[in-house]
């Protein structure tokens, strides 16, 4: 477990000013699992992570890593950072040497023998697909292949946790599926915990098994991804949300009693509103619909006008809340 209890942090500006990066924050991030770290630019993420990696120190609170304190010592601080590979946006790679030996600098300085070197760039080039790359140089490969190259040096040491800050944003689409797949993949065949920082919440939606949302140094909103998709409550959550699912209407379009309906897995294949309709007399336009995976799971979701009744109405909803689905009168429903 990586426990942050009531950390702050606080910066000085060129004028002198005080920035606060983080204010009385508290999180648990569960071993094995991969937790993503979303919020608006200034909101604290990368300051969150460089807590967990101990380059930067908390001015109040404790960071625990695995039931050891990062800042006890910097003895006990350098060996609990020797658990946790890095990886970032721009690569950070040694140009003037050969992927095999930017893989193997880790080893290197660990004073590990040329064999056990040899051995264990081989083991992650082929778990990252970058064994024909071995003896080019950097600037030869794309984005994403010098992202692999990172993140099997990050692995080199065999870290049980690897952190990631921005660590497809330099990418294009192609590349950036192509590593998310990888950062599962590792975290289901090595029981990697991957903490990462994204400002996508596509990234989010994909790979993550828990998201945490930050705003103005502060978790405003954290849960199981699922959750957080199903049931948005800050509006910051809830604008990032609608965007991926697509669950935005026009300005310009007026509805009258206008209602999110929002479903998981097998409840996509019974005919709900058609039963809904049959059994309370309520008609239902469908304005929007979609089914989206996240991570392993199916959400469904719909944007329905709804007719009849006040009363109809109200028990049409109450059948489909016990179906299993949520029901949700939008703000702006007239």
């Amino acid at each position: 477990m990586i426990q942050l209890s009531n950390v702050s942090k606080h910066f000085q500006t060129h004028t002198g000013e005080t920035h606060t990066g983080i204010t009385s924050t508290s999180l648990s991030i569960p071993i094995g699992q991969i937790t993503g770290l979303i919020g608006p630019s200034g909101a604290g993420k990368s300051t969150l992570l460089r807590m967990i990696n101990g380059l930067v120190k908390p001015d109040t609170g404790s960071v625990i890593i695995s039931n050891e304190s990062l800042h006890h010592s910097d003895h006990q601080r350098n060996l609990l950072c020797q658990k946790m590979g890095m990886i970032f946006q721009h690569f950070n790679l040694l140009n003037t040497l050969t992927v095999r030996d930017n893989i193997a600098l880790p080893l290197r300085l660990r004073r590990d023998t040329p064999q056990e070197q040899h051995e264990r760039v081989n083991t992650l080039a082929e778990l990252c697909q970058i064994s024909e790359h071995l003896e080019k140089m950097p600037q030869t490969l794309s984005g994403g292949q010098k992202q692999r190259v990172a993140i099997a040096r990050s692995l080199a040491t065999q870290p049980p946790i690897l952190l990631a800050d921005e660590a497809t944003s330099a990418l294009d689409p192609e590349s950036t599926q192509n590593i998310l797949n990888l950062l599962v993949t590792l975290n289901e065949t090595l029981g990697l915990t991957i903490v990462l920082v994204t400002h996508e919440m596509q990234v989010i939606k994909q790979i993550c098994d828990q998201v945490v949302v930050l705003s103005e140094g502060k978790i405003i909103e954290k849960g199981p991804t699922l959750d957080i998709f199903l049931n948005p409550q800050h509006r910051i959550t809830q604008g990032m949300v609608a965007q991926v699912l697509h669950t935005l209407l026009p300005s310009t379009l007026h509805i009258q009693s206008l209602y999110r309906i929002a479903y998981i897995g097998s409840l996509s294949s019974k005919p709900l509103l058609s039963l809904m309709t049959q059994q309370f007399g309520v008609t239902v336009n469908i304005l929007q619909a979609s089914i989206e995976p996240i991570k392993q799971q199916i959400l469904g979701i719909m944007l329905v006008s709804l007719e009849g009744s006040s009363f109809s109405i109200e028990n049409g909803i109450a059948f489909l809340t016990e179906q299993g689905c949520r029901v949700e009168a939008l703000h702006h429903v007239d």
